[in-house]
């Protein structure tokens, strides 16, 4: 079943993606959509209360991404950034991790381990506030 998992911690937004992060024309099954619209919403407010906007996208549970897939962790980042935040990926599957090879994403998004060690990267940089 494709589902989303999120809870905002320390001003951090975890977000696990369950299934297939794919677009869908079934709403139930549209993950991307779903992850645009809480992904927003935190990111508006940030921007409102003047906090830095920090993600952590869990993909241990994740089968599948494709382009829109993508499309959505590109933006949510060129976002991320331009507000001073970070977005982390963790626990990257093999096949996650050869399609940003292949399209060579992998050069502009961070990548983590575990939860834990992402937190850490954040808690590194200092992001929490503008």
């Amino acid at each position: 079943m494709n589902k989303i998992l999120m809870e905002i911690k320390d001003n951090i937004f975890i977000c696990r993606l369950l299934g297939k992060f794919i677009a869908t024309i079934d709403p139930q099954t549209n993950l991307v959509d779903k992850f645009n619209s809480l992904v927003d919403d935190y990111l508006r407010e940030c921007e409102t209360s003047k906090r830095t906007p920090n993600i952590i996208i869990n993909l241990a549970e994740t089968e599948l991404v494709n382009a829109t897939g993508l499309g959505a962790f590109i933006s949510c980042l060129q976002t991320t950034r331009r507000l001073e935040g970070m977005l982390i990926l963790v626990n990257v599957p093999e096949k996650v991790n050869n399609l940003l090879i292949i399209t060579k994403l992998y050069s502009i998004f961070t990548t983590a381990l575990s939860c834990d060690s992402a937190v850490a990267l954040i808690k590194a940089k200092g992001t929490s506030g503008y």
